[in-house]
């Protein structure tokens, strides 16, 4: 029996969610049963539909529950609890009976913060949205670059590179998301500690935004960790490169990428002497392909969608976890975006799920402040955390004391919550325009696959040359994110709205399908 409380200072959609959840984790709603209906159970409970539904696609995101045609949400088949040993290290403060690697009672964080952001819709129209007036803070340096393209070109063309007009390819956040003023006013709070600006700062990290990581990541991802076992890096880049030297002191080799992981990633392993393989994550053989090859390290992002807007669902995770708990493996999470989702909450970190200490998670908040701030941080699992510390000389600090510090007033002071509120729902309206465009400009062999968070919408196209579309895009100016061909010969392209203005969109999507017309 599910029982609701309107006093537990938790959004009712979530107590839905966490009264399924626990019900099929513990087998009271079995496999291949059918959830009684949106409307039966929004009746039973004495709420309305839209919760219940809420309620159902979280559980469907994370792969708890299938929907079907017109007929009501079936239950799939849970891999068992991975058994493990828990660290030792302080567990999370949760008003919830359940234990680690779960997100109990999030009566702590506001509502406000993981609450469903509700589609208003882009009110106006194709034309009008296009010319609107949007105050530019900051522009996207990636947008006014030029490309060497002329490899890139078709034989016979010898012309000059064609200087990238929209760039579709980046991630950078939208320059009109950010309020600079508010951010301003922490940094001369900062400025007035004039003794810590005149140091290098801690090894780890200012103890101030570290403590800060610590409450935010263990209530919003549900991360298990202390503030002594964050560290504080200067970007992904430098977040790797001492993921690698830890794990070249451990021995290991071997290691498996996303295919989506950032353009860097590859060339910096081979650096540090491991073997690369690049996989698809979301692939049916990704635990065959890893054990076949004996992949002694996984780069992914669990929680950031492909394409098709999936993420890893729940059973992947879990044979995931499985995998590297039986091959003594690590598991590198690159938290990627796992804010900004659009509807219901974020889905819970796989290093919150993990018993055996075998993944080290990473994340980053250039999606949600400016990229320029160039801050990240690391949660090592302890053995990995014991060597950092025993080859403490070895590394330096390279994030600066000043934007650690104003970071960390800035997420004090509740700015951070209000910022990913803003950010979700500027992006969920932004989003929407941006597929319509692309709908509406787009001839019919094109597939849009509408976002349901993050900066990228996801564009399927069967073509028999899978390079063709970037070469055609990249002579009209645009710069496009080309996954991959698929076995039936489909090509998955993302397409980020976040680093062109609202104003000019309209404009780069013409551009884009003149440029794919006839294809």
């Amino acid at each position: 029996m599910i029982v609701l409380d309107a006093n537990a200072g938790v959004p009712m959609y979530e107590q839905v969610y966490e009264a399924v959840k626990v019900h099929i984790e513990q087998g009271l709603f079995r496999p291949g049963q059918r959830l009684p209906s949106i409307r039966a159970m929004a009746a039973q409970l004495g709420v309305s539909k839209i919760t219940v539904e809420q309620a159902y696609l979280q559980l469907a995101t994370e792969g708890y529950i299938q929907a079907h045609n017109r007929a009501p949400y079936e239950v799939l088949e849970i891999p068992q609890p991975l058994i493990g040993y828990y660290d030792g290290m302080t567990p999370i403060n949760s008003t919830s009976d359940r234990t680690y690697g779960i997100v109990g009672n999030l009566g702590e964080l506001k509502e406000e913060v993981l609450s469903s952001v509700k589609p208003k819709g882009v009110r106006q129209s194709l034309t009008d949205a296009g010319k609107q007036k949007v105050e530019k803070l900051i522009s996207d340096c990636d947008g006014c670059t030029t490309s060497t393209l002329n490899n890139a070109l078709p034989k016979g063309m010898n012309r000059q590179p064609t200087p990238i007009r929209y760039n579709f390819a980046t991630g950078a956040m939208d320059p009109e998301g950010f309020d600079f003023k508010r951010w301003k006013r922490f940094i001369g709070y900062a400025l007035r500690d004039t003794k810590r600006l005149m140091t290098y700062g801690q090894l780890e990290g200012e103890p101030e935004l570290r403590s800060a990581l610590n409450q935010y990541l263990q209530q919003a991802r549900g991360v298990r960790a202390t503030a002594e076992r964050i560290l504080v890096t200067s970007g992904t880049l430098n977040s790797l490169h001492m993921i690698a030297s830890l794990l070249q002191r451990q021995g290991k080799s071997k290691v498996a990428i996303d295919r989506q992981s950032p353009s860097f990633a590859k060339a910096l392993w081979k650096d540090y002497g491991f073997s690369v393989l690049e996989v698809d994550t979301g692939g049916p053989q990704l635990i065959a392909t890893l054990q076949a090859v004996n992949v002694e390290v996984l780069y992914c992002m669990p929680s950031h969608g492909d394409s098709m807007g999936r993420i890893m669902t729940i059973q992947e995770r879990t044979e995931l976890l499985r995998w590297a708990q039986s091959q003594s493996a690590f598991i590198i999470e690159d938290d990627y975006d796992s804010e900004l989702r659009y509807y219901g909450k974020p889905v819970l970190s796989l290093q919150g799920m993990d018993l055996q200490d075998c993944v080290i998670y990473m994340g980053t908040p250039s999606k949600v402040l400016p990229p320029s701030i160039r801050l990240s941080y690391l949660v090592l699992p302890v053995v990995l955390y014991e060597d950092f510390h025993k080859h403490r000389k070895a590394y330096g600090q390279s994030a600066g004391v000043l934007e650690q510090l104003v970071w960390a007033m800035y997420m004090d002071e509740g700015e951070w919550h209000k910022q990913i509120r803003r950010l979700r729902k500027h992006y969920l309206e932004k989003s929407k325009y941006f597929t319509s465009l692309l709908r509406h400009y787009l001839d019919d062999t094109y597939e849009v696959i509408d976002p349901e968070g993050g900066v990228y919408a996801g564009i399927r196209k069967a073509c028999s040359q899978g390079d063709v579309l970037r070469k055609r895009a990249l002579g009209a100016g645009c710069d496009i994110k080309v996954i991959d061909k698929d076995e039936t010969g489909v090509v998955e392209v993302l397409l980020s709205f976040s680093g062109i203005p609202t104003r000019d969109l309209e404009r780069a999507v013409q551009v884009l399908a003149e440029a794919w017309k006839g294809l």
